[in-house]
């Protein structure tokens, strides 16, 4: 998960290595990836998702709209990539989920009535 997290701040980290780490915890069960999911994916999804709230929180209290919209653009392909890159597969759409509700779903209202936005215009 730091090496995760490093990722997100910009830095290199060794996807090879990551990738695995991971999939020795998907294998250690033959039939499902029930130890990955335990050991690994719950504090990744919750990790993820308090990061991308501190983030979005502090992006969207600093810099305008279409900023917030750029960069979340930039953070779901970023997430997509790690997904594909070193995540079992039965990860990438719950990852996708928490990714999208932190930056997306709890501000889409915010997003939509700002004045600035360009929303309250057009659905005028």
């Amino acid at each position: 998960l730091d090496e995760i997290h490093k990722e997100r701040m910009g830095q290199e980290v060794d996807r090879l290595l990551l990738k695995k780490c991971l999939s020795m915890l998907v294998e250690v069960n033959v039939r499902d990836t029930e130890v990955y999911q335990e050991v690994f994916e719950r504090e990744l999804l919750q990790t993820t998702a308090q990061f991308y709230q501190h983030e979005s929180q502090n992006f969207m209290a600093q810099n305008t709209v279409s900023d917030y919209l750029k960069k979340i653009e930039v953070r779901i392909n970023e997430e997509e990539k790690r997904a594909t890159t070193y995540l079992d597969k039965s990860t990438h759409p719950k990852l996708r989920k928490v990714v999208q509700d932190e930056l997306i779903t709890k501000y889409a209202m915010q997003l939509v009535e700002n004045k600035n936005s360009g929303c309250v215009y057009m659905f005028e």
